[in-house]
């Protein structure tokens, strides 16, 4: 009974003493996005350039590396292509990168988030797919989700949030 006393006594005190190591400092980086704006209009299979406000960035940032994914706003709800991200491996203090507009239908509702440690998403604005119809969508279920392979490009994937 002693010995499970002292093993008891040693466990608390190491735990105790893992619990009271200091806390280390995380920044958080949220450029705000300054292209697309409400008005753009971007067409598909035309290469564009996201940018982002990278004035204010920690110099030394915990992560400087991010993603942009292209989504749409749909009944209150985000729907981030998640799987087939227009870019990646992105520095933020760059402020900027080229993308290619996927084929996507037509909307008026599309976003541009940036993820990193937060995702901040651009205004609404719109793509239009001259191939299709240039009436908007009704919904998400228009959207095609194709699996991507290794000979042709991804389209588009859908997730979304609760």
């Amino acid at each position: 009974m002693f010995m499970f006393a002292q093993y008891v006594l040693l466990l608390t005190s190491l735990l105790s003493s893992v619990l009271t190591l200091p806390l280390v400092r995380r920044d958080v980086v949220d450029p705000p996005i300054t292209s697309p704006t409400a008005s753009t209009i971007w067409h598909v299979g035309q290469t564009q350039t996201v940018t982002w406000n990278s004035t204010g960035l920690p110099v030394n940032q915990t992560n400087p590396i991010g993603m942009l994914v292209l989504g749409y706003l749909f009944n209150n709800s985000e729907h981030l292509m998640l799987n087939s991200p227009l870019a990646t491996n992105l520095n933020y203090s760059v402020g900027q990168a080229q993308i290619t507009v996927p084929n996507v239908p037509t909307r008026s509702d599309y976003i541009i988030v940036l993820f990193g440690d937060s995702g901040n998403a651009s205004p609404e604005f719109t793509i239009i797919n001259d191939a299709s119809s240039s009436a908007p969508s009704p919904g998400p279920t228009s959207l095609p989700s194709p699996i991507p392979t290794a000979t042709s490009p991804p389209t588009a994937s859908i997730l979304t949030s609760p």
